[in-house]
């Protein structure tokens, strides 16, 4: 009996603090958004290593990405793209952090972050990226007004 429940207390505590570590990678899990009657805003919290990480949804499934001002486009990893059946373009050497790398291009159909919605959106697949498994580079915010304070960046639309 004392050891089921010191299993469950451990298995409680994990499920407990898997929690609170996912949340301190993205505190933007359920991103909240206003609508002013002309302007859409949703507004970021960055995590603890000054990143903004969010819960998106692109074409309608939930994905955590990296908003990444230095990416020139979304950058998307091939089991993502695996995943959301994106169609496989022309193929492509990327330049990245990390070096050159072979991809192919592929549109998105719908990326949305909060209330913000963008409809086929250019975007790279690079498959061997490492976490995270999506950047959301400039084909995706070039058509948004970004403004980032103390440690909130916010989206208009």
């Amino acid at each position: 009996m004392i050891a089921a429940a010191a299993v469950l207390t451990l298995g409680l505590l994990t499920w407990y603090f898997n929690g609170v570590l996912e949340r301190q990678i993205n505190p933007n899990q359920r991103p909240e958004s206003s609508f002013n009657g002309q302007v859409r805003e949703v507004t970021l919290l960055a995590n603890r290593q000054d990143q903004y990480m969010v819960t998106a949804r692109l074409n309608g499934n939930p994905v955590d990405v990296l908003v990444d001002t230095g990416a020139s486009d979304v950058a998307v990893s091939e089991p993502v793209a695996r995943r959301l059946n994106l169609p496989r373009g022309q193929s492509m050497i990327a330049s990245t952090a990390n070096g050159l790398v072979e991809g192919y291009r592929t549109t998105i159909d719908a990326i949305s972050v909060g209330d913000i919605t963008l409809y086929d959106v250019e975007a790279s697949v690079v498959p061997n990226m490492a976490f995270p498994d999506v950047l959301l580079g400039m084909t995706f915010l070039r058509e948004l007004e970004m403004t980032q304070s103390n440690g909130r960046l916010t989206l208009r639309q």
